[in-house]
């Protein structure tokens, strides 16, 4: 069957960028690394390099390819960054249990102590981030208020032509608005900027007909 522009389009259209799964990997991967701590092997050691080596990998690769080969993408919070940053608790507390488990076996320090190192490494690092100020959302003061018309012809994206519902209201339905409404006729998707450049920016005011 013949490919449509659309299709063809859809094709070779660019992947997003699988940020929640990368994270996912971030904090799966040292964790089970970490696991290893609870065996007692004269190689235990081993995986830490091979560790070593994931992390150098992953870091160039995310920085000459995932970069060029995955298109723009819009979060709507910070709330993944956050999270993620929560959950690197659980390798840093793999840690800690395993230098608690291995007093235990010594007998060093009683049994009880394992479920304490882990609460208190997870205490440490969010008193840590909290200190940091990484677990807020960042707010911005002292901003100029500006226009809209001014900020939508700069951004070229914004709320109405980001909306499926108001874009197909205003191509196929503007009576449905019953008043004057902002008219967006071409929704936004990154790469296709350039159907914005004409003056007037990405929206434009218009009375409903």
């Amino acid at each position: 069957s013949r490919l449509t522009a659309r299709q063809a389009e859809l094709v070779f259209q660019p992947k997003d960028l699988s940020l929640a799964w990368d994270y996912a990997s971030y904090i799966v991967m040292p964790t089970v690394s970490f696991a290893s701590l609870f065996v007692l092997s004269p190689k235990m050691g081993a995986i830490f390099p091979v560790m070593l080596g994931w992390v150098v990998f992953m870091y160039w690769f995310h920085r000459l390819v995932t970069l060029r080969v995955s298109k723009k993408q819009m979060y709507a919070s910070e709330n993944l960054v956050i999270g993620a940053e929560l959950l690197w608790s659980v390798p840093l507390a793999t840690v800690a249990s395993a230098w608690a488990y291995w007093g235990y076996r010594l007998g060093l320090n009683p049994i009880g102590r394992i479920p304490l190192a882990v609460l208190g490494s997870c205490l440490l690092y969010f008193g840590g981030m909290s200190l940091a100020g990484t677990m807020r959302n960042p707010h911005v003061y002292g901003e100029i208020d500006v226009d809209y018309w001014r900020v939508a012809q700069r951004l070229r994206f914004s709320w109405f032509n980001c909306n499926p519902i108001h874009v197909l209201k205003s191509l196929y339905c503007p009576e449905a608005f019953g008043g004057p409404h902002v008219v967006a006729r071409t929704p936004f998707a990154f790469g296709k900027e350039y159907l914005f450049e004409e003056a007037g920016g990405a929206d434009a005011p218009e009375s409903a007909s």
